[in-house]
């Protein structure tokens, strides 16, 4: 699971081979609190990580997830509206980090074939695509 927290991106677990990724939040969300120390404050993700066993994890930890509310449709939804919509432009700026480190950094063509060249091309990719930001970041704050 790909992860963006201030600008910089990180991989959990890069794997390769077919899994049901939906059951992978409670795990990227356990290991995002022994980075950080903490929880995130809300999780972004796309619709198959919105299981009964991802939202009560989500509950019981005190994450707010963007998911789309089960059952029927709530006679008043003002409450939650700005809050799913705004987790829908994040999950847009997700998909847009993904296709610009396919096509600038190179993550859609993996050139290794050897044991671990491709978690290797991945990290790499995402190195140089997170030192890219830190060197905009610096050039902001000096133009500050």
């Amino acid at each position: 699971m790909l992860r963006r927290v201030d600008g910089y991106c990180s991989l959990d677990k890069p794997a390769f081979e077919a899994y049901n990724e939906g059951e992978r939040l409670p795990l990227s969300l356990e290991f995002y609190r022994g980075q950080f120390g903490r929880y995130p404050g809300s999780s972004t993700v796309d619709g198959i990580f919105g299981t009964r066993a991802s939202r009560w994890h989500l509950k019981g930890i005190g994450v707010r997830g963007g998911f789309k509310a089960l059952g029927r449709n709530a006679l008043s939804t003002e409450n939650r509206a700005w809050f799913v919509e705004r987790q829908k432009l994040r999950g847009s700026r997700m998909e847009g980090i993904i296709g610009v480190s396919k096509t600038r950094y190179g993550l859609d063509r993996v050139k290794h074939r050897m044991a671990g060249g491709e978690e290797m091309w991945a990290w790499l990719g995402l190195m140089a695509m997170n030192l890219a930001t830190a060197l905009r970041k610096m050039e902001a704050r000096a133009a500050a």
